[in-house]
């Protein structure tokens, strides 16, 4: 026999359980977010990157992306890779241990477990953070200049400068058809929302002044005012965290709106 006080229990209980489960959901829910997870994508020093997915690593070599699987055993990554060790000893199909020292839900640390036999000037600890920090929403663009050499293969030769306002000068040299010698126009303001996006992304503080120079390759320049203090970069390759930054400056003149004058004059230094 049930009487009243324990029917009332009964309904109350009843009444509260589904507010418990969804207590305890959020809670599940609050913890899973708040905990690290390698897989993201990671920037490091001068704008190296990987982006780590759930059994696959990317990462950027020697003009190349490599995607990649790789393994976690307890707090050490085993990634397959290939490189060289001196001038004419590759070392081919060699499997890096990285220990991952530190893991938070910003910032990770990798150290890379080689033994006694160690590779001079390598770096063996890298620190990355999450790529989503590097987003600057204060950040404006003032002016650029660009200019890319020519490689031996079909690499487009040009100089371009822009302004905030879009108003641009051009000289193609070569592989910029049908676009060669000096033009001035301007450039769609949906392109320099894109561009200012680009920018907002890219860590441009990051990159070094000197690239250094490859073979083959084409020389960039990049002179570039932003919240008004100038950067020049020059070199070769640029990062492949900014990419989007070199193909968009790149493709610029495509979607500019130019016409035909007998001369331009950049400011270079």
């Amino acid at each position: 026999m049930i009487d009243a006080t324990q029917e009332f229990t009964f309904a109350a209980q009843k009444k509260e359980m589904p507010m418990k489960y969804i207590i305890l959901i959020l809670i599940m829910v609050q913890s899973a977010m708040a905990q690290p997870t390698l897989q993201k994508t990671w920037v490091g020093r001068n704008n190296d990157y990987i982006r780590i997915r759930k059994d696959t690593i990317d990462y950027f070599k020697k003009y190349e992306y490599l995607h990649i699987p790789y393994s976690l055993e307890a707090d050490t990554m085993k990634v397959p890779v290939r490189f060289w060790k001196s001038q004419g000893m590759p070392w081919e199909g060699l499997a890096l241990s990285f220990r991952i020292k530190s893991l938070t839900r910003d910032s990770l640390m990798l150290v890379l477990e080689f033994g006694d036999d160690k590779i001079p000037g390598m770096d063996y600890e890298r620190r990355f953070i999450d790529s989503a920090l590097t987003y600057d929403p204060k950040l404006t663009f003032d002016s650029l200049y660009f200019s890319a050499s020519e490689c031996f293969g079909n690499c487009p030769s040009l100089q371009i400068a822009i302004s905030s306002t879009g108003a641009v000068r051009f000289r193609g040299r070569t592989d910029t058809e049908p676009f060669h010698g000096c033009y001035a126009g301007t450039l769609p303001q949906t392109w320099l929302g894109q561009l200012n996006e680009i920018l907002r992304c890219g860590r441009i503080g990051e990159i070094p002044e000197d690239l250094g120079r490859t073979i083959d390759a084409p020389v960039y320049k990049l002179r570039i005012t932003l919240n008004g203090k100038t950067k020049t970069i020059s070199g070769t390759p640029f990062p492949a965290y900014d990419w989007p930054l070199l193909d968009i400056l790149l493709d610029a003149y495509k979607v500019a709106e130019l016409t035909k004058v007998d001369t331009v004059v950049f400011v270079v230094n």
